[in-house]
């Protein structure tokens, strides 16, 4: 958006500029867009007076020109408008692929730059699920995400930790789908004694409900792969009463004491941990009742709390990610005992690490089946009815579910 209205603005494209005077082009307009404390004039004269820090004193006259421009345009800038609602109305029931280019390079225009999204992601959800869907999902990932807790079952009760809350004003409802979750409406619970109790955890709601999805009971032997920061870890041991045997590994040392801090604070006594390298080999002999993969990947389902990872992320990511999360898969499936299950989440939003993922995986592995996710659903309190899909997948939508585009699987060995 910024590099838009600049590149307008400045009456020249951007890949002409000198790459400093844009990077202090970026800077002054985001103030200036986005900053009200600072007087405009002060910005401007700054940023001029910086030319000549970065030795551009030779761009002072151009700094100062656009973006005093850009001051008359702050309250409208100039940015693609959205395609015209009849032509959108028209073409409704018609593939993305099958508009008229002019349409689709209206689309575009407008997701990519106004709705600040990449244009080969905003491109790809077009195609997947039309403009409608695609422009309720960029709009809740530019949309700041509600403060997410997840009672600790170990130490407290959803009931009981929201009259807590409440005594120190802080004003929460429960999350609409995961029966621990807690939305934080009002105050800080990070300023509360409670902080410091282990009664809750900062968990996003989708997150908790891939825990949800283990059905893990007590006395069981689990297994939790790529485990830091140890919020799955953590709902685990609770789901599990906080007895059996639950380890939990992470490739790196330092993620693994990020992980034992979460546990400390949770108070889980029923969590050993393991450093292992899932992609390397597999540690751990076909013993568990339930192994966990939740895969390392693009992470492009969390846009909302990662704003930057749209622009992190690359189309050919895509297949070396998949690449890797086959491969630790694999690995951990060798962990499962007869009749236990293996349980594939990912926090993307495109099938290469998803459903692709578990296609190749089965065809390797023709003694894993797909557990419906609809047959645990009742049971963990999850209504998420449209979230499950024909295949038995668990795949959450911004625009369906108002929650981050997750996805999981539940395989079990048969």
């Amino acid at each position: 958006m910024l590099d838009h209205v600049i590149q307008e603005c400045a009456h020249r494209p951007n890949s002409k500029l000198d790459s400093r005077i844009l990077d202090l082009l970026r800077i002054s307009a985001y103030q200036i867009f986005r900053q009200d404390r600072v007087p405009i004039a002060a910005i401007v004269n700054d940023a001029v007076n910086l030319t000549r820090e970065i030795r551009r004193a030779h761009a002072a006259g151009f700094v100062n020109a656009v973006l005093r421009t850009l001051t008359k345009v702050r309250s409208e800038p100039p940015l693609p408008a959205q395609p015209d609602p009849k032509e959108l109305a028209a073409h409704e029931e018609t593939s993305f692929k099958d508009w008229p280019q002019a349409l689709q390079e209206a689309a575009l225009d407008y997701l990519s730059t106004t709705e600040s999204h990449p244009r080969w992601l905003a491109e790809r959800w077009l195609i997947r699920y039309g403009y409608s869907s695609t422009l309720a999902w960029v709009r809740f990932n530019n949309t700041p995400a509600p403060l997410t807790l997840r009672t600790n079952r170990i130490k407290t009760d959803r009931d009981t930790l929201i009259k807590e809350l409440e005594q120190h004003a802080v004003h929460v409802r429960p999350a609409n789908h995961a029966p621990d979750g807690l939305i934080v409406l009002d105050g800080n619970p990070l300023h509360t004694p409670l902080a410091q109790s282990g009664k809750f955890l900062l968990q996003s709601e989708t997150s908790q409900l891939i825990s949800c999805l283990a059905n893990v009971q007590s006395e069981q032997q689990v297994l939790d792969t790529c485990a830091a920061p140890g919020g799955k870890t953590t709902a685990l041991a609770a789901d599990m009463n906080n007895t059996g045997f639950l380890v939990a590994t992470d490739v790196r040392k330092s993620r693994l004491a990020l992980l034992a801090n979460t546990i400390s604070h949770s108070g889980a006594t029923n969590i050993r941990l393991a450093q292992a390298d899932f992609v390397a080999g597999a540690p751990f002999s076909n013993s568990f009742d339930c192994v966990v993969v939740d895969a390392p990947c693009t992470g492009l389902g969390t846009i909302r709390t990662d704003p930057d990872i749209r622009w992190r992320c690359h189309p050919n990511d895509f297949s070396k990610t998949a690449e890797i999360q086959l491969a630790i898969l694999e690995q951990a499936s060798q962990a499962v005992r007869n009749g236990g299950r293996l349980l594939y989440s990912t926090c993307s939003s495109e099938p290469e690490e998803n459903e692709e993922v578990i296609v190749s995986f089965l065809k390797l592995h023709p003694k894993f089946s797909i557990l419906d996710a609809k047959s645990l659903r009742d049971s963990l309190g999850v209504t998420l009815t449209s979230a499950i899909n024909s295949s038995g997948y668990l795949r959450t939508y911004p625009f369906l579910h108002d929650l981050d585009a997750f996805f999981a699987a539940v395989l079990i060995l048969d």
